[in-house]
């Protein structure tokens, strides 16, 4: 996030993540804000949401002064860190789910030229790549260790996997007792 406000001349920046309800967006990551706002505050993803324009549109969102946007409302914790500019792009992972957004917040008004939100939306069309890669991989680490705890728990147990012979059954799972005393 650092590389990205720095690129952009900006204080602050954050990816914000979609809840599984779609309601609201989670601040992932983020640069330049105080404790307890990244990893913990939730923006309302309703329809006055900027946020929620850029994805539904699949187009980055720009407002160079807050004060003068009428179609949006902005959560409170960005009006508390003086947030008055910002620059929404969305952030699809492959397959085109939307994770979120890729949000750069400026606490002066200003416009975001063409080439700011070019540089943004490949940034963003990076990371959507990157965040479905590491998804996958924390996804196989925990299903790594339910099956180390099963078979570190299973000591008198033994764990058949057998296919059926014409294949139209899929695969049938069996837990047979081995009473080894």
């Amino acid at each position: 996030m650092t590389l990205v406000a720095d690129a952009l001349q900006t204080d602050l920046a954050k990816v914000l993540e979609i809840s599984d309800d779609r309601q609201t967006a989670l601040v992932r990551a983020g640069v330049g804000w105080a404790p307890g706002v990244v990893g913990q505050k939730r923006l309302s993803l309703d329809d006055k949401s900027s946020e929620t324009f850029a994805i539904a549109s699949g187009t980055p969102m720009v407002t160079p002064d807050i004060a003068t946007e009428t179609r949006f409302v902005f959560a409170d914790f960005m009006l508390e860190h003086g947030v008055v500019a910002l620059v929404n792009v969305p952030i699809y992972l492959p397959g085109g789910e939307a994770y979120g957004v890729l949000e750069v917040d400026a606490t002066k008004a200003r416009d975001f030229p063409h080439g700011d939100v070019q540089f943004l939306r490949t940034y963003a069309c990076t990371l959507g790549p990157v965040i479905d890669r590491l998804n996958q991989i924390n996804k196989l680490a925990r299903s790594n260790e339910r099956f180390r705890l099963v078979v570190e728990n299973a000591k008198d147990f033994a764990i058949l996997t057998i296919s059926s012979p014409t294949g139209s059954q899929g695969l049938r799972r069996s837990l047979v007792g081995a009473s080894m005393r």
